[in-house]
């Protein structure tokens, strides 16, 4: 048994962990709360398995846990499997215990069954893991001998190298944190260190005949590290302070802080849009913060502006997006000038047609920018364009034509580490194959997206992975299992607030009642879709078999041909975004 300090240091770890746990408990059905608030209190019991989980919980219904899938998007044993690895990620990073009481302390049966877990989880052992995510400020500042036991560095140290004020003792601090960012540079950056500040710090080297040369330590390389100490100094403050730090009292030379939080504002659109938009403001503030280059100015100026839209058309103002493309096309320099901010700008205008279904004109735009990407764009910035085009020529060409570029994506994001974009890939070759009948494609393809989304679960994107395997089920005989699956994301999608997605995966299920002769079951789902399809703004084209689908609803004579011919006269809504911003 360990000791007080070590479960004092789990306590901590688990924090983050059980507050989730607690959030996610606030947010689903009533029948799956019991299961997270014996999660919560039990997580780190040896014995805890899904079958503990039920047997304590009074659970005998299987549907039970694929409702838990859906609403929270991943099954129980991987959440709870996540949830201990995630506790023991902070423990690597934030503690000197050993990997073998970190185990213990998680509750796996031995250090074996944990590193196993772990190496599968995060794509590294813990050893390695440890070595290259110890915390910033702890782990240089116990390396240092500053911070003293708190591991962290004094605040009024840090404050002075954001600043630029920049000492022997907090040089030699950002140097090392350089090392273990370029190891390539490892012998450079270790002489760097006696030097008296990062910015003009001069490295004398031995020249083969036995002479000295001096060279510059990159100014690029510093500033992105300092570009990423002053995102953890304030990125819990509130955004006016934000704001205010960045604008008034954090000076660059190089635009590291304007990429950092350009970076940020794309990831955290995906799940806060209101905070996307702001991260997009804040680094447009950053700029104006930073001395460069009237050129690269404008050009980074023009990219920012874009990355406001695209924020904005996350949340759904699409005349907001709008406006922001507007000024960005005003600043934007030739594509021969900046090729990279110009296909950026394309490809965001490209994106904000497809979200208003205005698909010929975002294939269009995307024909311009692919290009310019190609020859010089990264492979994220390729395969994010390739996506988008994928679904567009979904849209315009049907699921076959899509399957070529849909496959460039994933390729494109093979060694990556982009989960979110490796998964939308994956969904979206998946979902071509399924709906193409190429159940066989379809089936090699599963596993890989399964052993992401277990990684980085998205709980969208988790509901698409839980429909597609229910059409596998259904096309394999499965029809019990399909049934409890295709209810389950439809049931995920309507709380998401995805109703036109939701409208599809209803019409799955209710023409497979109906094929199953379950005629009582296919007019109640079909029941249940005709309000939602009413408050959707349908296709001119659409509103023939709508209206057939009307009078067999309201007639009680729901048969599988109506049913397919309203899921084909839907499948437009398949891009369709939620009805508001999610909070």
């Amino acid at each position: 048994m360990l000791g007080y300090q070590a479960q004092q240091s789990l306590q901590v770890a688990a924090e983050e962990v059980l507050a989730r746990i607690r959030r996610d408990r606030d947010r689903v059905d009533q029948r799956l709360r019991p299961l997270l608030e014996h999660i919560e209190s039990h997580l780190f019991d040896p014995g805890l398995d899904v079958n503990q989980l039920k047997r304590r919980c009074g659970v005998r219904d299987n549907s039970v846990p694929i409702q838990f899938h859906a609403q929270l998007g991943l099954p129980p044993h991987a959440y709870m499997e996540e949830c201990r690895l995630k506790t023991g990620c902070r423990l690597l990073e934030d503690t000197d215990l050993k990997v073998w009481q970190i185990a213990d302390l998680l509750g796996y049966s031995s250090i074996q069954v944990f590193s196993r877990a772990f190496s599968r989880w995060s794509g590294m052992r813990p050893t390695v893991y440890r070595k290259r995510h110890r915390r910033k400020a702890a782990g240089v500042a116990r390396d240092s001998g500053l911070g003293a036991s708190s591991g962290q560095l004094e605040i009024e140290s840090l404050r002075r190298a954001l600043t630029g004020e920049l000492e022997a003792a907090e040089a030699q601090l950002l140097i090392k944190r350089l090392v273990s960012l370029y190891p390539g540079s490892a012998e450079k950056l270790a002489a760097a260190a006696a030097a008296p500040g990062p910015r003009a710090a001069a490295v004398r080297q031995k020249k083969p005949a036995g002479g000295e040369s001096l060279s510059l330590l990159g100014r690029e390389d510093v500033e992105r590290v300092r570009a990423e100490a002053v995102w953890s100094l304030i990125k819990d403050l509130p955004f006016a302070e934000q704001r205010r730090a960045v604008a008034e009292k954090l000076r660059f030379s190089t635009p590291a802080l304007f990429e950092l939080l350009g970076e940020h504002c794309l990831i955290a659109g995906r799940a806060d849009r209101r905070r996307g938009i702001e991260l997009a403001e804040l680094a447009l503030a950053a700029l104006e913060a930073t001395d460069c280059p009237a050129v690269d100015h404008s050009s980074l100026q023009a990219r920012g502006w874009a990355w406001l839209a695209n924020a904005r058309r996350l949340a759904l103002d699409f005349s907001g997006a709008e406006q922001a493309l507007s000024v960005a096309e005003e600043l934007v320099p030739p594509a021969e000038e900046a090729p990279l901010a110009y296909a950026e700008l394309l490809q965001k205008k490209a994106a904000l047609r497809s979200d208003q279904r205005r698909f010929e004109e975002a294939n269009a735009l995307l024909d311009r920018a692919l290009p310019l990407l190609l020859e010089s764009g990264g492979k994220r910035q390729l395969a994010r364009a390739m996506l988008l085009r994928a679904n567009v020529v979904y849209e315009i060409e049907g699921a076959e034509a899509s399957i070529r570029d849909f496959q460039h994506a994933a390729e494109l994001l093979e060694d990556q580490e982009d989960a979110y974009l490796s998964l939308a890939a994956y969904q979206g070759l998946a979902d071509v194959y399924v709906r193409s009948g190429k159940y066989r494609e379809a089936a090699a393809i599963l596993p890989r997206f399964e052993a992401i989304q277990e990684r980085s679960p998205s709980r969208i994107l988790g509901l698409y992975l839980l429909w597609l395997k229910g059409l596998m089920a259904q096309a394999g005989g499965q029809h019990e299992i399909a049934e409890g699956m295709l209810e389950a994301v439809r049931d995920g999608f309507i709380r998401a607030n995805w109703l036109a997605v939701s409208v599809l995966a209803g019409l799955d299920l209710a023409l497979l009642y109906s094929e199953q002769g379950q005629s009582f079951q296919a007019s109640r789902v079909a029941a249940e879709i005709l309000p939602l399809l009413d408050t959707l703004k349908m296709r001119d084209e659409t509103m023939v078999a709508l209206g057939i689908f009307r009078r067999a609803v309201q007639a009680g004579t729901i048969t599988a041909e109506v049913l397919r011919q309203m899921r084909a006269a839907s499948e437009h809504l398949r891009g369709e975004r939620p009805t508001r911003p999610s909070a």
